[in-house]
C-alpha cells in the first residue's frame, strides 16, 4: 500500500531547486505541468528516481514540499541524507545566484573533510 509523505522544506526558487536535483545527478526533472498535462501542478517539479518513481517538489504558497511515497524511495542514500545534500547544494547555488546579482563572480568551491563547502566569491570595482 502506497504512503505518501509530504515533507517541509525551505526551497522557494524553482530554477535553482531544478539544478540542484541535477547536481545530485538526479537528472530527468520535469516541470509537473509538463509530466502530467493538467494545471493544478503548475508549480511543482517532478523528479524520476532510476526505478521510474517521482519524486514530486509541490508548492504550497510558501516553499516547495517534498511529496514522496516512501516504500518506493530508490536513492543511493537515506531520504534524510538525501534533503542534506540537497539542501547544501540549494544553498550553494542560492549564494551564487544571488552575489551574481551584486557583480560577484565565483572562483572556487572547495569541499571540506567535514562535508562543508568553502565557496570564494570575487567582485572587481
Amino acid at each position: 500500500m502506497s504512503h505518501f509523505s509530504k515533507i517541509k522544506t525551505s526551497f522557494k526558487n524553482l530554477k535553482i531547486l531544478k539544478k540542484s536535483l541535477e547536481n545530485l545527478t538526479i537528472n530527468e526533472c520535469h516541470d509537473a505541468l509538463d509530466f502530467f498535462r493538467t494545471s493544478s501542478e503548475e508549480n511543482s517539479l517532478i523528479a524520476l528516481q532510476k526505478n521510474d518513481v517521482p519524486i514530486s517538489f509541490v508548492w504550497n504558497e510558501n516553499e516547495y514540499e517534498l511529496v514522496v511515497d516512501l516504500a518506493f524511495w530508490n536513492q543511493p542514500f537515506s531520504l534524510e541524507s538525501f534533503l542534506n545534500q540537497l539542501s547544501q547544494k540549494y544553498a550553494n547555488s542560492i549564494i551564487i545566484h544571488e552575489s551574481s546579482k551584486q557583480g560577484f563572480g565565483s572562483v572556487s568551491e572547495i569541499r571540506q573533510k567535514d562535508g562543508s563547502v568553502h565557496l570564494v566569491l570575487q567582485r572587481w570595482v
